[in-house]
């Protein structure tokens, strides 16, 4: 198989970029893969938030996509996951918890929905010398005039521009996607995260399933943390989306297992889960920190976490909270 279609292109400068995000689109799947680490750039980067979120699940009409982010981590003194959160759905989302039964203000199609972030990120990122953002976007979409799905995969990125307008790079929508399989990246390290990956799916004769190519994304990505690890951590969060049917599966992978004390038949330690944003018409789900697997389920889409094994309620109590973010550095 292959998977050497065009790359999209952008220009990279030294210290912008303090994550990893992966994206492989194969057979009508689409998966995306990234750490889970924001660090304080600089000569010496200094690793700030170890568990930050930079991903959002977004169901807009006909489509889903999953959005990653390398840049920045706060907009405005919002964290930037929030900010895409509050962007696409029009909702105020100061406030922590899930807005089960609120639809949000903004119902868009995909294209829709890509082209209001790019312009908001215009409105309030776009200025000369503005620090450099990218957001990474992979999922599918009905196509209602040919009546088939077709690939979603761009980036929304100021690179090119020096910061003062985000402009959106697609892949061209007559991709041969029954001949191969399709990288995106973005953040550190892409180049030897690519090849890695590449090294891989040659290996075994391309990807074989899509838990195949999570274990492969996975162990690239913690591939490059071992290198840099001031930058890019090994803890990753992977969406995959399924087109056909459309099925979400949301997955928290990571290295070593985060445990929580509780005194449940006296003290004992248990895993701990996180899940991302997740955008549907009915409900907007904030990040959340979860044990025994305990997902609130969501109202009209169909979404499987996973996030730690399950254990019997007697030995491990299940329960879901909101997903504390420290405050901007000063």
């Amino acid at each position: 198989m292959a998977g050497h279609y065009p790359r999209l292109r952008s220009t990279v400068q030294s210290g912008d970029e303090v994550t990893l995000i992966l994206g492989v689109y194969s057979n009508w799947h689409a998966i995306q893969v990234s750490d889970r680490m924001v660090s304080l750039a600089g000569r010496q980067p200094v690793p700030y938030d170890t568990l930050a979120n930079k991903t959002i699940v977004y169901f807009g009409r006909r489509g889903i996509v999953t959005i990653g982010y390398t840049g920045p981590a706060y907009i405005k003194g919002v964290p930037t996951d929030k900010w895409v959160a509050q962007t696409l759905s029009g909702l105020d989302l100061s406030t922590s918890g899930t807005a089960f039964g609120v639809r949000i203000c903004r119902s868009f199609d995909i294209g829709q929905a890509i082209e209001h972030l790019r312009c908001e990120a215009t409105k309030i990122v776009g200025k000369p010398g503005a620090r450099l953002l990218e957001f990474h976007i992979i999922g599918s979409q009905w196509d209602r005039k040919h009546l088939r799905l077709r690939p979603v995969i761009c980036k929304v990125t100021n690179k090119r521009t020096g910061g003062t307008t985000f402009e959106k790079l697609s892949v061209p929508r007559n991709w041969p996607i029954h001949r191969g399989y399709y990288f995106l990246l973005a953040g550190s390290g892409t180049d030897e995260a690519r090849n890695h990956m590449r090294k891989q799916f040659q290996l075994s004769g391309g990807p074989q399933s899509p838990e195949h190519c999570i274990d492969v994304m996975i162990e690239a990505i913690r591939h490059i943390s071992g290198r840099i690890p001031s930058i890019v951590g090994p803890d990753c969060m992977a969406v995959h989306i399924q087109g056909g049917s459309p099925k979400v599966s949301i997955y928290f992978k990571p290295q070593f297992e985060y445990k929580v004390r509780h005194n449940s038949n006296g003290p004992w330690n248990g895993p701990l889960a996180f899940s991302p944003y997740l955008i549907s018409p009915n409900m907007v789900s904030q990040p959340s920190i979860s044990t025994n697997n305990m997902f609130l389920s969501t109202p009209d889409v169909d979404v499987r976490f996973e996030g730690g094994p399950q254990l019997p309620i007697d030995q491990m109590p299940a329960m879901q909270s909101h997903q504390r973010r420290p405050a901007p550095p000063s």
